[in-house]
C-alpha cells in the first residue's frame, strides 16, 4: 500500500458534521496535485488553495510562519449561500448556523453593496458578487500529513478514494496557444493615467490602482492544465484553482487580503513592484533599490494607512500595528514589498462585519478609498468581477484566511470568454510609460501561459 493511513474519528464541533480521516504522504508523492486532478473530474464546484511550500528562501522569503498550510481542497456543496437582499447579516447567519468549514469567493463589485458605487463597465464573465458553500470533502496537506474531513452526509469509503487518489496517473501539461486581446489601446491607457494625475494634482485623491484587461472569447483548454501550468511557471504563496458551475478562477495570487486567528486579525497589503534579476549580485542591487526608493514607499505607505484605518473598525482600541513597513520580497518574476498589519478584534465582529469594514482592499483602489473607487470606474471601460475580490476559507471555530486575486485568469466556459487584468498604482510623481511597462510585467506569466506574447 503506497501510504499510511492511521485513524478515523468524529470531528470536534457543536454539531458533529465531519468524519476525520488522515495519511501519511512524501513530497515525491506530487498527492496535492493528484488529489486536485481527481477533484477536477468529479466535482463541479471546488476551491484549491496551495500556498507552494518553501519555493521562497533565503532573506527574501515570504513569512510563511502566517500560512497554515501547504495546501486545501474543498469540493462538493452539502449547502450554499449567494448574494441575497440581506447580504452580509444573512451570510454571517449562515457561518454562524453551520459552524463547519465554509469556502467561496467574494467580487470586487461587492463595493456596490457596502457603499453607494456603481460598476458600469464591460462584463463577459458573469461571475456571482458573492458565492460560499460548504464542501462535501475538505483535503488539507501539512507537512507530509493528509487529513481528510468528510462531511457525515456523504458516503465514501476514504481508505478506497486515497488508493485511487495515490495511484492517479497526471498526464504531461498541453496548452494549445490563444491570441489574446487589449480592451483599450496603449494610448487611451496613458490619457486615462493623466486623467487620474489630475485628480491627484487637483487633491481629489492621493492614489489610484488603474488596471487593464487582455481577454480571448475562443478559450476552451482545460482550466485544471491551464493551473497547472501557470502554478509551474509561476509559483505564489496564495496561488488558487476554484470552480463555480462553468465559471474558474485560476491564480497565482502572491497577495494576502486578511486573515484571523482566534481574535488576531492580519491583513498585508501589497504595494512597490520591481523587475527580478536572475543573477544573484543585479537582484541584491534591485531589493535595495526598490527598499530606497520614494515613491514606490509612499505607495505603500499610503496604503498602509488606509488598511489601518479599516482595521480601527474592527480592532480594540490601540492594538492596530504595523509589524512590518514595506518589507521587500522576492517571487519568481518580480520583486514586491509589502507590510504587515494586525489588530485584536473587538468581540463580537463577524466575517461580514470585516467585509464591510475592509473590502475591497487598499491595494487594489487607492486614497481615499471611496473616491478612487468612483474614479476607477470612470476610468477603466470593464467590470473587474472577480478580478480584486477574493478567494478564502473560514473555519468551524470562525478562523479565516482569504487572499487578493491578482495575477489571475478567470474563464466562462459557457462563451469560452477567458481574461486577466493587470495595474499598478497611480500617483502624482507616476510615469505613464512605466506604468504600462509595470502592468504588462505583472501579466508576463499569464502573457506566457495562454498566448505565448503581447498583444500589439
Amino acid at each position: 500500500m503506497p501510504f499510511c493511513f492511521y485513524f478515523c474519528t468524529m470531528e470536534l464541533g457543536n454539531n458533529h458534521h465531519r468524519i476525520h480521516h488522515s495519511c501519511k504522504y512524501s513530497v515525491g508523492d506530487n498527492l496535492f496535485l493528484k488529489t486536485l486532478a481527481w477533484v477536477s473530474e468529479n466535482f463541479t464546484t471546488y476551491t484549491a488553495l496551495n500556498s507552494n511550500d518553501s519555493v521562497f528562501s533565503g532573506t527574501t522569503r515570504m513569512p510563511l510562519n502566517y500560512i497554515n498550510y501547504n495546501g486545501i481542497i474543498a469540493c462538493g456543496e452539502v449547502s450554499r449561500f449567494v448574494w441575497q437582499k440581506n447580504g452580509f447579516d444573512g451570510l454571517d447567519a449562515y457561518i454562524s448556523n453551520k459552524q463547519d468549514w465554509i469556502f467561496g469567493a467574494v467580487s470586487y463589485d461587492i463595493k456596490n453593496e457596502i457603499e453607494q458605487l456603481t460598476s458600469s463597465g464591460f462584463d463577459n464573465l458573469n461571475f456571482p458578487i458573492l458565492y460560499f458553500y460548504q464542501p462535501e470533502l475538505v483535503f488539507i496537506f501539512k507537512n507530509g500529513r493528509l487529513d481528510i474531513h468528510c462531511h457525515k452526509t456523504v458516503n465514501l469509503n476514504i481508505k478506497n478514494l486515497c488508493v485511487e487518489i495515490f495511484n492517479y496517473a497526471l498526464d504531461g501539461v498541453k496548452l494549445a496557444s490563444v491570441a489574446t486581446k487589449k480592451r483599450i489601446s496603449s494610448s487611451a491607457y496613458f490619457s486615462a493615467v493623466k486623467k487620474l494625475q489630475h485628480r491627484i494634482k487637483i487633491g481629489d485623491i492621493y492614489e489610484a490602482n488603474f488596471c487593464q484587461e487582455f481577454y480571448s472569447e475562443e478559450y476552451n483548454a482545460n482550466p485544471f492544465m491551464l493551473y497547472r501550468r501557470l502554478n509551474q511557471i509561476n509559483p505564489s504563496p496564495f496561488s488558487c484553482f476554484s470552480r463555480m458551475g462553468e465559471k474558474f478562477i485560476i491564480s497565482a495570487s502572491p497577495e494576502r487580503f486578511i486573515k484571523k486567528t482566534g481574535d488576531v486579525l492580519l491583513s498585508q497589503p501589497m504595494k512597490g513592484t520591481m523587475a527580478k534579476h536572475t543573477d544573484p549580485v543585479m537582484n541584491t542591487n534591485q531589493i535595495h533599490k526598490l527598499q530606497t526608493n520614494e515613491k514606490e514607499r509612499a505607495e505603500n505607505i499610503m496604503i498602509t494607512d488606509l488598511v489601518r484605518n479599516d482595521l480601527s473598525k474592527l480592532g480594540r482600541r490601540g492594538t492596530v500595528k504595523v509589524t512590518e513597513l514595506c518589507g521587500v520580497y522576492s517571487f519568481p518574476r518580480v520583486l514586491q514589498m509589502i507590510t504587515t498589519i494586525q489588530a485584536r478584534a473587538k468581540p463580537g465582529i463577524f466575517f461580514g462585519d470585516v467585509l464591510k469594514s475592509t473590502f475591497p482592499m487598499g491595494s487594489m483602489t487607492g486614497a481615499p478609498k471611496i473616491r478612487a473607487m468612483q474614479l476607477i470606474d470612470e476610468a477603466e471601460v470593464f467590470k473587474r468581477g472577480m478580478f480584486s475580490g477574493s478567494v478564502g476559507y473560514i473555519t468551524p471555530s470562525m478562523d479565516f484566511d482569504f487572499n487578493v486575486l491578482i495575477r489571475t485568469i478567470l474563464l466562462n466556459q459557457n462563451n469560452n470568454y477567458l481574461n486577466f487584468i493587470t495595474g499598478s498604482a497611480i500617483t502624482a510623481s507616476s510615469d505613464p510609460e512605466q506604468e504600462y511597462q509595470e502592468s504588462l510585467l505583472k501579466a508576463a506569466a499569464m502573457f506566457e501561459v495562454i498566448s505565448g506574447k503581447v498583444p500589439v
